[in-house]
């Protein structure tokens, strides 16, 4: 057995995800900035991991026509804890993943509802999302930004969270 590569195994501080962030490319430094969406927006990807990977809470979310197309996905560096029933990022293992789905947002619109879903506890932050075929593209996703002490170790099971709330809209 070898020993475990404990350099890739280590949180990234708070300057180190700045250091990764500024790295990144252009598209998620300009959506970092305080600039209206409308004035350059094109499909951006964002990466989900708990209820919005189910298509239809997404399409009821985003107020879709059709089930939206999801592409399954990783992105690193993360680590995932449950805030009551619902998953939250948190930093991470730097190599640590987090699996879940990738949905191509077409409107600063969509962007506002996918932010109003998530509430205030979650930041909408920059990320590197790694499609299942190893295409990786910038993108955002969701991450805790309310006081961790809040969060417990758990997992999101989404198919329990779908038959929770089948459960809930029957009563």
């Amino acid at each position: 057995m070898e020993a475990e590569n404990t350099k890739t195994n280590i949180p990234l501080s708070l300057m180190a995800r700045k250091f990764l962030d500024e790295r990144l490319p252009d598209a998620i430094a300009h959506h970092r900035q305080e600039h209206p969406r409308h004035l350059s927006f094109c499909g951006e990807f964002y990466f989900f991991y708990g209820s919005l990977m189910d298509p239809e809470t997404l399409r009821r979310v985003l107020k879709l026509q059709e089930l939206p197309r999801l592409f399954p996905s990783k992105i690193l560096g993360y680590h995932c804890m449950l805030w009551g029933e619902y998953p939250a990022l948190i930093d991470g293992m730097l190599n640590e993943p987090v699996y879940g789905m990738a949905f191509e947002v077409q409107s600063p619109e969509d962007v506002t509802r996918l932010e109003n879903y998530e509430t205030k506890k979650y930041e909408n932050t920059g990320c590197i999302i790694q499609f299942e075929d190893g295409t990786k593209v910038a993108g955002r996703t969701f991450v805790w930004a309310g006081d961790q002490a809040e969060l417990k170790e758990g997992r999101f099971d989404l198919k329990d969270w779908k038959m929770d709330n089948l459960e809930r809209n029957m009563y």
